[in-house]
């Protein structure tokens, strides 16, 4: 990981050894010493295996979700779960859900046909998370369909303890 400030000028740099469906949850300033006292700039990550992201900005009181360009060549990710993915499935990093998160997925479909889809969580070491989403208990939530034109979502409650995890979704 290599962080740059506004300007493009070279900061910090840091590697982060990940095993196979693993993952870290973790502020850009724990893994950079760097002050950060609105901080503005980018952080650029190089790695020899597919890798996912998901960014959240911290403004005071604000949280907003931080947007990524892909410049490398499309690739499979490794391999999931048994019944999880599939063919054209993909992959959340990082979701978090109690300990006051709320967790809200979000499908929307925006083809002509409606579409049914998995939805498979998991704890960072690949095994199953049991979540209640809409009213049901499930680490996996099969035949969720999503409407022509529609958006299907998926909530929890605020309750319980914190629980980080990784999703995929397939069609």
């Amino acid at each position: 990981m290599t962080l740059r400030d506004s300007y493009g000028t070279f900061v910090d740099t840091k590697s982060q050894p990940l095993g196979v469906r693993q993952q870290t949850a973790q502020l850009v300033s724990q893994l950079f010493l760097t002050r950060f006292n609105n901080f503005t700039g980018t952080v650029t990550f190089e790695s020899d295996s597919p890798v996912a992201v998901v960014g959240l900005r911290f403004r005071d009181a604000t949280v907003s979700t931080v947007s990524f360009i892909n410049l490398s060549a499309a690739t499979a990710v490794p391999p999931l779960p048994a019944g999880a993915g599939g063919p054209g499935a993909f992959l959340l990093p990082q979701v978090a859900f109690g300990g006051g998160w709320f967790l809200e997925i979000v499908v929307v479909n925006s083809s002509s046909v409606a579409h049914t889809v998995q939805v498979d969580l998991s704890k960072p070491d690949g095994s199953p998370l049991q979540a209640n989403l809409n009213g049901l208990t499930a680490s996996i939530f099969t035949k969720q369909l999503v409407p022509a034109g529609g958006v299907l979502v998926l909530s929890n409650d605020l309750l319980g303890l914190l629980n980080q995890s990784f999703l995929s979704s397939a069609t």
